[in-house]
């Protein structure tokens, strides 16, 4: 097997270690991540039941502001009943009178609806409030595990960060770069065993992906330290 090829498959040991703490710490991550946009939501129906809350007051302050200014014109008209001369004048107040005393019951009706639309969107709220404080427990649970997984896998990520040091010594540049870029793609996995299909037939295929490799390739790993790579995949190939 070419140098480089041997050098960068010690180096994926060593990657896939590191990978796999990265895994970890990205699922960790993602919870996270989901919790959060569930709490975005919850908070959105917040601001939306909050904003009802206020529109339903202000409609029931504006319903009883309707009551108190119907009361005093039924004071005035009762008033006004004892002054009157004629038969034709007391009926007409007399009609004013009564239409405003349907009015402000009808007005007081709404009031009382309204106040009790508040009450129930107060409920509603409570629990949508509790929705969110089980969620943020949830955030703060997974926060917590996160930082003691980082904690305590501290050393094991100073150690692979060493031996990834020592492991890329003498790698050319550019094969090192391109290890990384395919190792980034393939979660760590960037080499790839070429294996033999069939023992009679010189037919190969990749290890990774499973599709078929060229007896082209297969000559110029035997024969190169140049890297070869899956026409499919593009992970890097070594011979099984």
């Amino acid at each position: 097997m070419p140098g480089t090829t041997e050098a960068l498959l010690k180096l994926q040991e060593v990657q896939l270690e590191i990978s796999e703490l990265r895994q970890e710490e990205g699922g960790r991550e993602q919870r996270i991540a989901l919790h959060r946009r569930e709490l975005a939501k919850i908070e959105a129906r917040l601001a939306q039941i909050d904003a009802q809350i206020r529109d339903a007051k202000s409609q029931a302050s504006l319903a009883e502001l309707d009551v108190k200014s119907r009361e005093q014109n039924i004071s005035k008209h009762r008033e006004a009943l004892k002054q009157t001369r004629t038969n034709k004048e007391y009926n007409a107040i007399l009609t004013s009178l009564n239409t405003e005393e349907v009015d402000k019951g009808k007005a007081e009706a709404r009031a009382l609806e309204l106040m009790s639309q508040v009450d129930q969107l107060v409920a509603q709220r409570g629990t949508i409030d509790a929705e969110r404080q089980q969620v943020q427990d949830r955030i703060r649970h997974v926060e917590d595990a996160l930082r003691a997984y980082l904690e305590k896998t501290a050393p094991r990520r100073q150690e692979l960060s060493a031996r990834l040091a020592q492991a890329s010594e003498g790698i050319p540049p550019q094969s090192l770069q391109t290890f990384f870029r395919v190792a980034d793609r393939h979660e760590g996995q960037a080499m790839a065993p070429v294996i033999r299909i069939h023992p009679k037939r010189d037919e190969h295929c990749c290890g990774g992906c499973n599709m078929k490799v060229t007896l082209e390739v297969i000559n110029a790993l035997r024969g190169r330290d140049d890297l070869q790579f899956c026409a499919s995949c593009g992970r890097i190939l070594y011979p099984a």
